[in-house]
């Protein structure tokens, strides 16, 4: 075990023997004897913080508002008010607006985990993570910066049985070791992502065979061990009787005899008896001891003692005795593996079962009977169906996620998020959260996980408690983490506003007693959140009404503001939030946020097979939009998830690869504007050996060539008239992206690329943004000289925070920029990030609404909230750069969006497409 775990530790008030045997052989070996010096006072003061010490969620007691915290060591000594008091001398960190908790844990990480050891796995339990840990990364400096301070690791799901999880500090030792809290925290089995039941039943067979074998190799030890036992008992025995026996005998032993009283010889002796009874004739000699008749005779089965050999055999018969001694049993053979798995059987190690559909619950409820002393703890769950019943009537611990999928172009487990929230509803089991990513820095997005999962319905304590106390209890670390109290370890992070508020910017972070990490960006909050006074927003909205909000992002601002619609458009926006006196009637929405829908700046909607053209590396007459979306399920989905308005453009795979198009998500499929962007792209994706260009050298040269009206003949084979149609096309592209009137949008990703970029930029003066790259820094006063906009990617797990400080540095020194993502949860989780690093919201919000309809120049009736524009809007719970927040109405020409899609729907099954 790690030093920093010894429960007791040599002092210097030990005898000196003591300190011989113990300091003597850590010297041996290289080591310092670890001697605990007793401390005199706190170290370190935690003020005027907000304190959610999650000892008990169900008080009040457990909030403590202006509360202090003293850290001694690595440990709470003093927690409470402003009574409490603070040493002279001891340095204290104002926590002032902060909310303060115990640090973040996330029961599914990746942290400390090469790819190897991620991905192994096996079926007996032999693996133990501990042993695949890598000390020497340094991911983790980015997962504490987000308040996550302790992580659980396991083995791969790969395998039906594939060994112990620990649970690890995420920050390391001083000497660079990590700190282990626990390296037996449960024990990874899994039901497998099977399609049919035979696989199923093979699996749980499987895994029925590696617990019993278990169950047998501890039945074998106990028999022994008995044995051993008893005969242990029964040599001390022997040995007391022996050792009795050599006793001195007792005193009344040991006097001498009495002398025998004196025989009167002159008496008569009387005659000595014949042994005969009288009256009983002599018979033959020797039968005076008979009976007069033979007593009768009771047949006895035949003994060992009496059977005679069988026939055919010879010698004398067998005689076996009655009282042998028993062949004692078999020393069991040692496995490690079964020895460190003995604490499972006894229900002092947990087993995390992963299982993914109501199959899979039924044949682990079969495991649950089989072996009633284990205590179960299932994971993923990603399909409930018919499960929920079990899950609930047995309250067992569920581990859930992901909530958030940030590198899918489709928000693909929301009706999986939806069943989740709502099996927590009102469940007595324990509920815990986990990142579930296969990178190593996903952990730092922890608390974006739990507050998608509130966006879902999950009940804010229950994702907060999931995260700390809860999480805490389902490692067994319930005496030392999760909660904040006296004498649990110091591990305690401030959040600079609502801790589940994604924009809020981790303030500090204390680890074992420490100063990890400290911040003093505090972001601002854009209105205090209250309850809205209507509980939900009307089920039908009539043709005329008004919406009165707090919060409406208008052109410049975010404000007050009564919007008046009829016949689906805005009839009036005033800036107020007072009714005045109107027929028409009023909503009032308290605090709820009132935005144009969102804009994805760039996207390629998943449609990249369709959009691609590998021939001609020139295929800038190419357009998005002949590629419909509409009455997919991907339209349908942009829709649901808040984004209005999407820039389409063609796969990165030719250096010109088409032209972007401004389509909405909503309506009929109208076209905003057709041919927007001119897609240039020069990245490594355009790039082939088979063809030219193989290099970036190339890629500028065709570009230049275009951009000087030298077209490349096309390498299609299609008619001649065809071919001068697809020349004059290019040609008209080159006049409008020189006079400005389209906007060239360059694909890039290094250094050398930007530069290249930036180059054919500055020579040809273009109206230009850029996508794709990663650090900006070094081009910020060449890209700000040409006026150059920047499209941040979207943020994804694998991402560092510099990765995000590079575009708000950019966007703080003036530079345009603008969000892009397949996702609304990947753009408004880039968005997040950006206020959290910084940028003020304002700008972040603008950037995701109403910014990118100025970029690509669209109509003037489409630049958000506007007298006489079509009422398409979005009603949020909260801030959309929030993540715990989610569209309360979506309104699309008036009308909620599900009535639009009612009237649409009734459409297409009348005509086909309307």
């Amino acid at each position: 075990m790690n030093k920093n775990h010894l429960e007791t530790r040599p002092t210097v008030s030990f005898a000196f023997g003591l300190m011989f045997v113990t300091v003597l052989p850590m010297w041996l070996f290289g080591q310092e004897p670890a001697i605990e010096k007793p401390v005199s006072k706190p170290s370190l003061a935690l003020v005027h913080g907000n304190i959610m010490t999650m000892a008990d969620e169900s008080s009040s007691s457990s909030t403590i508002e202006d509360g202090r915290i003293l850290i001694a060591g690595d440990k709470i000594v003093a927690i409470g008010g402003k009574e409490l008091s603070i040493p002279e001398g001891v340095q204290q960190i104002d926590l002032t607006g902060c909310t303060v908790l115990p640090g973040l844990i996330d029961l599914q990480s990746r942290l400390w985990m090469s790819d190897s050891a991620a991905d192994g796995g096996a079926s007996d339990g032999s693996l133990q993570v501990i042993d695949s840990l890598n000390p020497f990364a340094e991911d983790w400096n980015e997962v504490i910066q987000q308040g996550v301070t302790t992580v659980y690791l396991q083995p791969s799901s790969r395998g039906a049985m594939s060994g112990l999880g620990a649970a690890v500090s995420v920050v390391p030792n001083e000497d660079g070791s990590l700190l282990i809290h626990s390296k037996a925290a449960g024990l990874q089995m899994s039901m497998g992502d099977f399609r049919s039941n035979r696989e199923r039943q093979q699996r749980f067979e499987s895994l029925k065979k590696s617990i019993q074998s278990v169950v047998d190799y501890k039945k074998s030890l106990d028999e022994y061990e008995q044995y051993l036992k008893k005969k242990k008992e029964e040599e001390e025995k022997a040995k007391a009787a022996q050792d009795k026996s050599k006793e001195p005998p007792k005193e009344s032993q040991t006097k001498e005899p009495a002398p025998a009283p004196a025989v009167d010889n002159s008496k008569p002796r009387p005659p000595e008896s014949t042994g005969r009874p009288s009256g009983i004739r002599r018979g033959p000699p020797g039968s005076e001891t008979r009976p007069p008749f033979p007593p009768p005779q009771t047949p006895t089965p035949a003994t060992p003692a009496t059977v005679p050999p069988a026939s055919g055999q010879g010698g004398p018969p067998s005689v076996a005795k009655p009282d042998a001694t028993p062949k004692p049993p078999k020393k069991p053979e040692p496995d490690a593996t079964k020895d460190r798995l003995l604490p499972v059987l006894a229900g002092k190690i947990p087993v995390r079962l992963e299982v993914h559909n109501a199959n899979d619950v039924r044949f682990a409820v079969q495991l649950m009977d089989e072996f009633k002393k284990i205590q179960w703890i299932l994971e993923t769950v990603d399909d409930l169906q018919s499960a929920e019943p079990v899950i609930r009537q047995r309250r067992l611990p569920v581990i859930l996620g992901p909530w958030l999928s940030l590198n899918s172009q489709l928000q693909s487990n929301t009706e999986h998020r939806k069943a989740w929230a709502s099996l927590t509803n009102k469940y007595e089991g324990a509920i815990g959260i986990g990142s579930y990513s296969a990178n190593a820095r996903s952990s730092r997005l922890l608390r974006e996980h739990a507050s998608s999962a509130i966006a879902s319905g999950v009940n804010r304590k229950v994702a907060i408690a999931s995260m700390t106390s809860t999480a805490a209890r389902l490692l067994g670390l319930s005496e030392s983490l999760g909660s904040l109290s006296v004498g649990k370890r110091a591990d305690i992070i401030a959040i600079g506003g609502d801790p589940m508020d994604t924009t809020a910017a981790v303030v500090c972070v204390i680890s074992g007693g420490k100063l990890r990490h400290q911040s003093a960006h505090k972001p601002g909050i854009l209105a205090s959140k209250s309850e809205s006074t209507i509980a939900d927003f009307p089920a039908k909205l009539p043709l005329s009404y008004r919406l009165r909000s707090n919060r409406v992002l208008l052109q410049e601002e975010i404000g007050p503001a009564t919007l008046t619609i009829v016949d689906g458009k805005f009839q009036a926006i005033e800036k107020t939030s007072s009714s005045g006196e109107s027929s028409i009637p009023l909503i009032d929405l308290g605090d709820k946020m009132i935005t144009p829908g969102l804009f994805s700046s760039y996207s390629t909607l998943g449609l990249e097979a369709l959009t691609q053209n590998g021939s001609d590396s020139d295929s800038a007459s190419m357009s998005a939009t002949d590629f419909a979306i509409y009455g997919t399920s991907q339209q349908r989905s942009l829709q649901q998830s808040g984004i209005y308005a999407v820039a389409f453009a063609t796969s990165p795979l030719n250096t010109f690869s088409g032209q972007i198009g401004v389509v909405p998500t909503h309506g009929k499929g109208t076209v905003l504007k057709e041919n927007a962007a001119a897609q240039i792209v020069m990245s490594e994706s355009a790039r082939r050996n088979d063809r030219f260009p193989s290099s970036l050298v190339g890629q500028v040269k065709l570009v230049r060539e275009l951009l000087d009206g030298k077209v490349t003949p096309s390498r299609l084979f299609i008619p001649s008239e065809s071919l001068d149609r697809l020349s004059q096309s290019k040609q008209n592209i080159s006049k409008q992206l020189l006079s400005k009137d389209q906007l060239s949008l360059f694909q890039v990703a290094t250094d050398a690329e930007i530069n290249a970029a930036l180059s054919i930029i500055e020579q040809y003066k273009l109206r230009a943004a850029l996508v794709g790259a990663k650090e900006w820094v070094s081009f910020l006063d060449r890209i700000k000289a040409s006026n150059v906009a920047i499209i941040a990617k979207p943020v994804n797990d694998s991402d560092f925070q510099w990765n995000i400080d590079e575009f708000v540095s950019a966007q703080a020194q003036g530079v345009p920029v603008y969000f892009a993502g397949e996702t609304a949860i990947q753009l408004r989780t880039t968005a997040s990030h950006a206020v959290r690093a910084g940028m003020p919201a304002l700008a972040a919000l603008r950037a995701l609404t109403l910014a990118p309809r100025l970029l690509y120049d669209t109509p003037a009736e489409t630049m958000g909230l506007r007298t006489g524009s079509d009422a398409n809007f979005i009603v949020w719970s909260d801030s959309p750069l929030n993540l715990e927040s989610d569209p309360a109405a979506l309104i699309v020409e008036g009308k909620l969006l599900r009535e639009e899609n009612e009237s649409q729907h009734k459409v297409l099954r009348i005509g086909g497409k309307p």
